[in-house]
């Protein structure tokens, strides 16, 4: 955590032929981070960590899902500058555990409460990468 400091993006790559030009970063990928980082604050009574997860996670919530025709999608890739790229495999994999982080902390945040309602809908019940202490 000291090497991170108060940044909320925390692996930037630089054109990276996988990703495009320009400086990206995975919201997939520093969901898992997040959500790990939150659960080792919780049991060793770590506030600062939790502080630190919970504000990477809440920028993923802000670059990673975006309201598109009545319905909240993620973007698994994010640049920089705001361009974003989606697969569809992330819907219920790896990007609700930003969310869940989010409500872990603050169970009431309305976005992400949103959000948590139209992964679920997504899941159809098949919630095996769902976080089993949010559904």
């Amino acid at each position: 955590l000291p090497q991170l400091g108060t940044k909320t993006i925390w692996d930037i790559r630089l054109n990276d032929l996988r990703l495009g030009t320009g400086e990206w970063w995975m919201p997939w990928q520093q969901a898992i981070g997040c959500y790990g980082i939150d659960l080792g604050g919780k049991e060793f009574n770590l506030p600062v960590a939790r502080a630190f997860a919970l504000a990477s996670a809440k920028r993923i919530m802000s670059d990673g899902y975006v309201f598109e025709n009545g319905r909240w999608v993620e973007y698994e890739i994010a640049a920089i500058d705001g361009r974003r790229e989606r697969s569809g495999m992330f819907t219920v994999s790896w990007m609700p555990l930003a969310i869940a982080t989010i409500l872990r902390n603050e169970p009431n945040n309305t976005q992400a409460r949103a959000i948590w309602r139209q992964i679920q809908i997504d899941a159809r019940d098949n919630g095996r990468w769902i976080p089993p202490e949010v559904k």
